[in-house]
């Protein structure tokens, strides 16, 4: 009986094994092409080998989410980055075909200027996503007083409110100081991006209002503008990375449909949210909420 037990389990110890191995060689021959179309094997007879398959096709799964995404933004960085330096090069090419007034020259320069800007926006809203998926958005954490910080970002984008003859204008609920603990420079940021996404895309005599008000564990700021709102079906997609409503529109104000990807990043790193409500002709409400000090 002894014999015939240890015959059994080794003859059992030799199948696990060889399934293991199994799964060993099916996980190492997997390329990143194949990560939407290969799955390693459930065996229905083995709860352990069952599990441990379960575990690693489920990081599969993981990895092709994370490796489509990586795709994604590889393909429409490559898009964003190649429109305005084909212009460049376009002008410039035109440019030199033969000899021009100074004020044609002028003109020239002001229009390379302008792409230039919207290449460094592009390339600093990038960079900020990758410190955000490498786990770097926030470097210190302190005490951020939100009223003060919407009070200095709406006083800092006056001129450009003023330019668009859009009034822009800060508001708090309450007379209590509101307060998290976060990164100030990032906070910044996410006030800034969703006043200036306000601004560009109000038409001139409509007003931006930003609120700060407190509903319990949460900081709340409110971006609200009486422009021409948004499309039912666009409100789902609004934080996707690259997602614009209307692209050729953006590129007339600058936009590179970054700005509201960084917004979300950013809340949710601090262990926030941000959501928005809209009604075509009637404006447009974006709500940042953030965990109280």
């Amino acid at each position: 009986m002894l014999v015939a037990g240890g015959a059994a389990a080794w003859h059992l110890s030799r199948q696990w094994l060889r399934s293991v191995a199994n799964l060993e060689e099916a996980a190492r021959g997997l390329s990143s092409a194949e990560l939407g179309l290969r799955r390693l094997f459930v065996p229905a007879d083995d709860a352990e080998l069952a599990a441990l398959a379960n575990s690693f096709n489920q990081l599969l799964d993981r990895l092709e989410g994370a490796h489509a995404a990586q795709q994604r933004f590889t393909a429409d960085a490559s898009h964003e980055l190649r429109t305005p330096l084909t212009v460049l090069r376009g002008e410039i090419e035109v440019a030199l075909r033969r000899p021009r007034s100074a004020e044609e020259y002028r003109e020239v320069l002001v229009s390379n200027k302008e792409e230039i800007e919207r290449l460094s926006r592009l390339t600093e809203n990038m960079l900020a996503l990758a410190h955000v998926d490498g786990g770097h958005a926030i470097t210190q954490r302190e005490l951020v007083n939100v009223s003060e910080l919407c009070s200095s970002v709406t006083e800092r984008l006056q001129a450009l409110a003023g330019e668009k003859r859009i009034a822009l204008q800060h508001m708090d609920a309450t007379n209590e100081p509101l307060s998290v603990n976060g990164d100030r420079l990032a906070l910044e940021r996410v006030m800034t991006n969703l006043v200036e996404n306000a601004l560009r895309y109000s038409p001139a005599g409509e007003q931006v209002t930003v609120r700060v008000s407190k509903s319990p564990p949460w900081v709340e700021v409110q971006v609200i503008d009486t422009g021409g709102g948004i499309a039912p079906e666009h409100l789902p997609h609004l934080f996707e990375r690259f997602y614009r409503v209307d692209k050729a529109r953006s590129r007339v104000h600058g936009g590179s449909g970054l700005g509201l990807s960084i917004v979300k990043a950013l809340a949710e790193v601090h262990g926030g949210s941000v959501c928005v409500t809209s009604q075509v002709g009637q404006g447009s409400c974006f709500t940042v909420r953030l965990p109280a000090a």
